[in-house]
């Protein structure tokens, strides 16, 4: 065992005996006694987003109102409650930290929080742009430690705080940093971070860091047929999961609830959930003699290609891999069956026994 230490002590070597020994016993989890839950920071009709003592993360492409999104958790925590949102934060300070925007913009996003919460009483404001990122990360820690009876805290831009996305000794670093901080001050932090432009992860090994550390991860989607609306789903959370919503931005720059909103799949979603089993047996049958109407056998790539031309005249728009689906469909259905060995040219398709007519 004294050797294990010993050996353990040289790669620490930087910590002193005694400052270790205070770690391990800050460290220690007494399972006799019996511990609260985190309390409610903001909640979503009545289902907790985020509790005090942890962060989470909000993701998005550009432009899709991820900022507009952060200013009504503000404006709802400093009000107590608006459009859904409730929060018993009303009393606590609320920070808000944005590492992008000129002053200009962010003077113009402290107001609208100040419009949304009706008072800016405990409302800190503060834009980085110009600063470095150590500069940045001293400013935050600063302000966090020098802030009393602190309750949310959200920092806009949480990449400009390193200088690398993809170091991952830096996104472990940051990561530490949010959990230290939203431990040691009984604060809920909200972090701000883009998707990648050719999907939907968070950018960088600091995106997949904050993801595994976050109790909580949003994504913020602007709605690619009502562009003015953004839909907002909870990837994850460690608690129940919150009803996703959508909000608009009013005529004064105000965000908002939309009721009663259904996000419409695009084209490539559609393709991709379509089920063929969900289509009507006569419809399929149809289809089937449409397609064999001209020619009681047909090769596979003439087969595909009349189902693609008779689905879409029902709507059904797809490509060669979802006919290739269809077909496999049809054979275990017994609507169609083959003469000849398969995948040889000698392979032709008729129609099978069990179809309805």
């Amino acid at each position: 065992m004294e050797d294990n230490f010993a050996e353990f002590m040289k790669k620490v070597s930087h910590i002193e005996v005694a400052q270790l020994m205070e770690f391990v016993n800050k460290s220690v989890v007494d399972l006799s006694t019996e511990m609260m839950p985190p309390e409610p920071a903001i909640s979503f009709n009545n289902v907790s987003i985020g509790t005090l003592g942890n962060f989470s993360t909000i993701i998005g492409k550009a432009k899709s109102r991820k900022s507009f999104l952060a200013t009504m958790f503000a404006g709802a925590t400093l009000r107590g409650n608006y459009e859904g949102l409730q929060s018993p934060l009303y009393h606590k300070s609320v920070i808000y930290f944005d590492t992008e925007q000129s002053k200009y913009y962010v003077q113009k996003l402290g107001k609208r929080i100040v419009q949304i919460a009706g008072n800016d009483d405990n409302l800190q404001v503060y834009g980085l742009r110009t600063l470095s990122p150590d500069e940045r990360l001293a400013v935050i820690e600063y302000v966090i430690e020098s802030t009393e009876n602190l309750g949310l805290v959200i920092i806009d831009g949480i990449r400009d705080l390193i200088t690398s996305i993809n170091d991952e000794a830096e996104a472990t670093a940051i990561s530490t940093k949010l959990l230290q901080w939203s431990e040691l001050y009984n604060c809920h932090i909200i972090t701000i971070l883009h998707q990648n432009k050719s999907n939907d992860q968070a950018r960088g090994h600091v995106g997949t860091e904050l993801m595994n550390k976050s109790e909580t991860v949003l994504s913020v989607t602007k709605d690619d047929n009502s562009p003015e609306i953004s839909y907002v789903k909870f990837d994850f959370t460690k608690n129940l999961t919150p009803d996703s919503f959508a909000f608009t931005v009013n005529d004064t720059g105000i965000p908002e609830i939309v009721e009663d909103y259904q996000p419409k799949q695009s084209a490539t979603a559609k393709k991709s959930a379509f089920k063929f089993d969900q289509v009507d047996i006569t419809t399929h049958a149809e289809i089937l003699k449409a397609i064999f109407s001209n020619n009681t056998e047909l090769k596979y790539s003439d087969l595909q290609t009349g189902i693609i031309n008779e689905f879409g005249r029902y709507d059904m728009i797809f490509g060669q891999s979802k006919a290739r689906e269809a077909i496999n469909y049809f054979e275990d259905a017994g609507l169609i069956a083959t003469t000849g060995a398969k995948g040889t040219r000698y392979c032709t398709y008729h129609l099978g026994h069990d179809l309805p007519f």
